[in-house]
């Protein structure tokens, strides 16, 4: 395996116009390894008549194939089908705003938390099936865009779409940070991040599906939840704001804890082993993210401080 070395600098024009065609009909970007493209819309139930669940999915496309590959593509995918309930209550949640209905709104923030909870556990199944080795040393590369340091250090500002554009073209690969469901708690509770967290943050929005964009916009648009909160100052809806908050919290949290294990420490015992193939591959996302620890720790930490009501 190559690795990092003998990266081409071109698409050739019979995967280009096809790949860039498709991608315009679906309104997203021409970019590799998506978290639309290889979650959201890559997987199978094993069994048709079986549950709609990550023990009954398979995945469509393999990128290296093996099942460390499947696992974590369909524990993304289990994850994103946990939200289900939070999406219908962040909605709920607004219009109680709008009604002036604490009862409600108490009640759509606990299944909010009980959701975020759900994925949280639903994540820690990654670990069942997918080797931090394999997916750090075989997969990951393959989620890297074109505004990958490997890229940057050959000195390409991209790449060249044959037959659409002999300028280079530059995406960023695949990452969860695509996925919608955290930026709709953020807006939902009133999470306000940095302004270079903002700028990646709106990046990542760009890689999403319009509907799941337009979503998030919806929701920042909707009347402020922790604003109600803060004004009713009753101590029940208080609890309840605050301990979505918290749970949101704990998942990213938790989120650290697998990317220091998936990429941390494996870019460390790749430095140990003399493995140059993967030099450029420890402190960069997938997704084009620079420091992507900092990154995700400031996203944790502006969560943390959102709360209403500190607690003993």
């Amino acid at each position: 395996m190559e690795g990092e070395q003998g990266i081409p600098n071109r698409i050739p024009e019979n995967l280009a116009i096809p790949f860039w065609g498709v991608s315009e009909r679906l309104n997203i970007p021409a970019a590799v390894g998506m978290h639309y493209s290889v979650c959201l819309a890559n997987w199978k139930l094993k069994d048709p008549s079986g549950p709609v669940h990550l023990d009954n999915m398979d995945t469509i496309i393999k990128i290296q194939g093996g099942s460390d590959e499947a696992w974590f593509f369909l524990v993304s995918v289990q994850v994103e089908m946990d939200t289900a309930p939070a999406i219908v209550n962040i909605v709920k949640a607004q219009q109680a705003v709008k009604e002036q209905d604490i009862s409600s709104l108490v009640e759509s923030l606990d299944v909010m938390t009980v959701t975020m909870k759900q994925m949280k556990n639903s994540m820690k199944r990654m670990h069942e099936r997918n080797n931090p080795d394999i997916f750090f040393n075989v997969l990951r590369m393959f989620l890297s865009g074109w505004d990958h340091a490997a890229f940057k250090k050959l000195g390409y500002d991209g790449l060249i779409y044959d037959g659409i554009s002999e300028d280079p073209i530059k995406y960023s690969g695949g990452s969860a940070a695509q996925a919608a469901i955290l930026y709709c708690y953020d807006e939902a509770l009133g999470i306000k991040h940095g302004p270079i967290q903002e700028a990646k943050i709106t990046r990542f929005k760009q890689y999403m599906p319009p509907a799941h964009s337009n979503f998030i916009k919806a929701i920042a648009s909707g009347p402020s939840i922790k604003d109600f909160v803060k004004v009713r100052q009753d101590l029940a809806l208080t609890n309840a704001y605050d301990d979505c908050v918290n749970a949101l919290k704990d998942f990213r949290s938790y989120h650290i804890q697998l990317a220091c294990r998936y990429i941390t420490i494996q870019a460390h015992k790749n430095a140990s082993n003399n493995n140059e193939n993967f030099t450029e591959n420890a402190v960069t996302g997938t997704g084009g993210t620079e420091s992507f620890l900092q990154y995700l720790k400031g996203l944790r930490n502006n969560t943390s401080t959102t709360v209403v009501q500190s607690r003993p």
